[in-house]
């Protein structure tokens, strides 16, 4: 006779205890406090494991040197669209490979970023690379 009553209250706890899950999510959704999980193992990944990720070529940008303005400006765009998917990926599947691709989408858009800035004509802002007005 007991058995029933006490599967009863586990079962009564397991529902009340995941409502409260999915009643947090939805509150730190509507409040727009961000729990992004994927994004902080990221980060966690990088700054204490940093020997799994591949050795970046400090001076890769210099392959992206030659172009103008013009030509860097869609480069740019591609790049950073590659890096947005990578980081919505990991938003949802923080896996190690995942991770590792997310870094080395970041560290091409940096590539092109640091090519610009190194080319006198160019201005990199936030809705891409322009030309300066002299």
């Amino acid at each position: 006779m007991r058995t029933p009553i006490i599967l009863t209250f586990v079962f009564i706890i397991f529902i009340i205890s995941s409502c409260a899950m999915v009643g947090s999510a939805v509150a730190s959704a509507t409040t727009g406090t961000d729990v992004n999980f994927g994004l902080t193992k990221a980060k966690n990944m990088m700054f204490y494991t940093p020997e799994k990720f591949p050795p970046h070529d400090k001076e890769a940008w210099k392959q992206y040197s030659n172009l103008t303005c013009d030509e860097l400006r869609p480069l740019l765009f591609e790049k950073k669209r590659i890096y947005e998917d990578k980081k919505f990926k990991i938003q949802f599947n923080a896996k190690d490979e995942n991770i590792i691709e997310y870094w080395i989408a970041s560290r091409e858009v940096s590539d092109v970023v640091t090519a610009a800035l190194q080319n006198g004509n160019c201005i990199v802002g936030r809705l891409g690379v322009f030309e300066k007005d002299e």
